[in-house]
């Protein structure tokens, strides 16, 4: 107790020497902290306290509401409370403040469980309302103790009113503070922060899409927090061996020691041609393993070398094209393809090199996988598709805009009958947006999937393309990931069929890659992350450079039962 009471000790003084609002800024601020730190007896002493404000705000003021709110702040203080002595303290207010709101009733004021207008947000767009300010504030760059603070007060408010959804986006709105602080300053302390706040909203939670947003952003902050970790570990290391270099050459020689910079330039240009002899030699595996090492010298998640990443990105991928022209095997040319596009994304010159390789990668494919000696289609088409993509993504915006302009329920009062009427029709025009997007899409894959048919041949049965998660439910966005199954003519089920139709996946697969946004952790490559291996060392890739948008869905973490994984235990598929 004596630390919470140091903890309290600021604010108290505060409360004594500038008033009871003060007072309140201050518990708020430190019932964060508390949250944050996991302090269960802080956090049920400031809610206690937080109560005690209100109760002496309704002796100064004589708001019998607040009598409603201190006892609503003591009882949330019981809940949470795991501490015997503290626990009496807090039953004792209860009754005290039981007692006078009798007394007030007795006298013929409002009655003991007054409701409170803010009782009725439960919607969600009246809930998004009451963040919209403190959002705008925090985008801006506003204050972040005061926007610690005002989400505290949406908490609590959500706490007096019993609105679990006000509480738990307030909590996990604080969650959202720390890490964005932690991302920027690359501080593990707050990340971890973060992680408890979201573990607090988590278990305040009570829908299902909630939950699912707030284990996303828990499993973000604990990969985040990995990187940062492992990266700084790796830099420790480095800096360790190159103090050490220094420190030999400085024995041995009147001249100071080489930049680390130039350090890693010879030790990369010795990687790379290594690796030019193993691919000369026709040991892929080694040519793959030491131009990984090379890049694995110059990578750095924050300040990316683009042009010596390109480097490496593009000898590997002739690798993986010279692995394809070996095996047979569609995905080696995928992940092949999606090696050179992201090469071409940190690149800023001449981009005629790495088109040139997409096309042979695509002539390798259909030569070595799909046994067809053609022409791969040609560039112009993968850029047209890129417009494309780009204008469904601008008409989605501009109906967006549209709807908010014409149906914006918080330009009225929470109280103003029509807002009702503005909420329905706006949902409505949102789920006919959802609807024409999906619309979009299907006839954009259906273009890319008539492209791969025109190649291979017609199919040799009757099948059908079933959209998957988001795409099923016509809650798809412009930049959602494309997850499908293909359904097959009844009867038809065998080597060949297979063959063709695991083919025009690998094709649209390879069409997807073209358009730009595949980053190259989706596409597991061995060397660069190793998803299936228990040593996380083997997962350091971080794709902080090619841009992130319509991509095949399937080999990230979480997901060991895909079609993609299972297909190394079904040869008929191969």
């Amino acid at each position: 107790m004596l630390r919470v009471c140091e903890k309290l000790r600021e604010a108290d003084a505060k409360g004594r020497r500038y008033g009871l609002a003060r007072a309140e800024t201050g518990y708020l601020r430190a019932l964060v902290d508390a949250m944050a730190d996991m302090d269960r007896l802080a956090e049920v002493e400031l809610l206690k306290s937080l109560g005690d404000v209100n109760l002496e705000k309704e002796r100064l003021g004589r708001d019998v509401g607040k009598f409603n709110m201190a006892l609503a702040l003591y009882v949330a203080a019981v809940v949470r409370c795991d501490h015997r002595d503290q626990g009496e303290g807090l039953e004792h207010r209860c009754r005290y403040t039981e007692r006078l709101l009798q007394a007030v009733s007795s006298k013929g004021s409002q009655g003991k469980k007054q409701p409170t207008k803010d009782k009725e947000t439960t919607t969600t767009a009246k809930v998004a309302g009451k963040f919209q300010n403190l959002d705008r504030k925090w985008a801006a760059g506003g204050n972040t103790d005061s926007v610690l603070v005002g989400y505290a007060q949406l908490m609590v408010e959500g706490i007096i009113n019993e609105n679990s959804m006000l509480e738990t986006e307030a909590i996990k709105s604080l969650g959202d503070v720390y890490l964005k602080r932690g991302t920027e300053t690359l501080d593990t302390r707050k990340l971890t922060r973060a992680t408890a706040l979201y573990s607090k909203a988590l278990a305040r939670c009570h829908n299902v899409q909630g939950t699912v947003v707030i284990v996303h952003r828990l499993l973000y902050t604990a990969k985040l927090r990995q990187e940062i970790t492992a990266t700084k570990i790796k830099r420790s290391a480095r800096t360790q061996q190159q103090q050490a270099a220094r420190g030999r050459q400085d024995r041995f020689s009147p001249f100071s020691a080489a930049p680390s910079s130039d350090v890693n330039t010879e030790d990369m240009r010795m990687y790379i041609q290594t690796a030019d002899r193993d691919l000369g030699n026709g040991d892929l595996d080694a040519a793959e393993q030491n131009l990984a090492a090379a890049l694995k010298l110059v990578h750095d998640r924050y300040k990316p070398d683009k042009a010596r990443e390109a480097d490496c990105l593009c000898r590997l991928g002739d690798v993986y094209v010279e692995r394809g022209k070996r095996t047979g095997e569609g995905r080696t040319f995928t992940q092949a393809a999606a090696l050179y596009n992201a090469s071409m994304a940190r690149t800023d010159g001449d981009k005629q090199n790495m088109v040139t390789r997409l096309q042979e990668t695509e002539r390798q494919f259909l030569r070595n996988t799909c046994n067809l000696d053609c022409e791969p289609c040609l560039y112009s088409n993968a850029l047209d598709h890129i417009k494309e993509l780009e204008n469904m993504r601008a008409r989605a915006k501009s109906q967006l805009d549209t709807i908010h302009q014409e149906h914006n329920p918080y330009q009225y009062d929470e109280d103003d009958p029509v807002v009702r009427e503005v909420e329905i029709k706006r949902a409505e025009a949102i789920k006919n947006l959802f609807k024409k997007i999906t619309a979009d899409r299907q006839e954009f894959i259906q273009v890319l999937t008539d492209e791969c048919i025109a190649k291979l041949g017609p199919p040799p049965c009757k099948y059908a393309f079933i959209g998957l998660g988001s795409q099923a439910t016509e809650l798809v966005t412009p930049y959602s990931d494309l997850e499908f199954a293909i359904l097959i003519e009844e009867g038809k089920d065998d080597d060949d069929t297979r063959r063709y139709f695991l083919n025009l996946t690998h094709y649209l697969h390879l069409k997807v890659i073209n358009l730009g946004e595949t980053i190259l952790p989706a596409m597991a490559i061995p060397a660069l992350n190793d998803f299936l291996s228990e040593d996380p060392e083997k997962d350091w890739f971080f794709d902080s450079v090619t841009t992130r948008g319509f991509a095949f869905d399937g080999f990230m973490h979480g997901l060991p039962d895909s079609f993609w994984k299972r297909q190394n235990q079904n040869q008929g598929f191969r």
